[in-house]
């Protein structure tokens, strides 16, 4: 078993096969009902979560895991702590297991504890999730007028042409109430229509 990290192409095997445990929540909640008394609701599937601390050694053990390993703590020091700096995802494999996920680097923390020049770390990973968002276009509303509506409206649509014959015992005002059901529109309508005074047959366009 082998435990990688890599960012953007960059790939970095840890010299030592540290030990693991990864939490896999379930955010499942409890609830106390009146009737039933205290039941166990299923939640949703949380995010991986892990701990790695491990060393970087200095010098020759038996334990490596291979005989290519830089033996200069610093070298995998400084690159995991460039790697949180930058602020983005890094992907965390274990070979001969299932796992092998995008992480963010939670917190790093490093130094030497002994004289062996040797420097031991604690690494903390949570899962990273990429989420793709889609522009959302609303859908199209199409409204219709039903028949009934047609009739219902119908009254309400002013003619295009036609004219109003003046009465006999017509006035402005009784004009302006019959035709926009306000006599105080008549003076208005009569300037309108051209004519400087009511003259009994005589038509007003409406």
């Amino acid at each position: 078993m082998e435990v990688w990290l890599t960012h953007q192409g960059e790939r970095l095997r840890l010299p030592i096969t540290p030990f693991y445990n990864i939490e896999e929540p379930q955010n499942n909640n409890t609830e106390t009902l009146n009737e039933v008394g205290t039941v166990n609701l299923k939640g949703k599937k949380g995010l991986k979560s892990l701990t790695i601390e491990s060393f970087f050694p200095s010098k020759e053990y038996d334990f490596l895991e291979s005989s290519d390993v830089i033996l200069d703590p610093f070298y995998y020091d400084d690159k995991i702590r460039n790697w949180a700096n930058s602020g983005e995802p890094i992907r965390l494999i274990i070979t001969e297991t299932p796992h092998n996920f995008e992480v963010l680097i939670d917190s790093y923390t490093s130094g030497e504890q002994d004289g062996t020049g040797d420097v031991y770390y604690s690494l903390a990973l949570s899962e990273y999730v990429r989420i793709e968002a889609t522009e959302y276009e609303p859908p199209e509303i199409k409204r219709t007028i039903k028949a009934n509506d047609i009739k219902r409206f119908a009254g309400l649509v002013a003619p295009t042409a036609a004219l109003l014959t003046i009465g006999k015992y017509d006035t402005v005002w009784s004009l302006g109430k019959k035709i926009t059901g306000n006599g105080k529109n008549g003076k208005q309508l009569l300037k309108q229509s051209g004519l400087k005074k009511l003259i009994a047959g005589k038509g007003i366009k409406l």
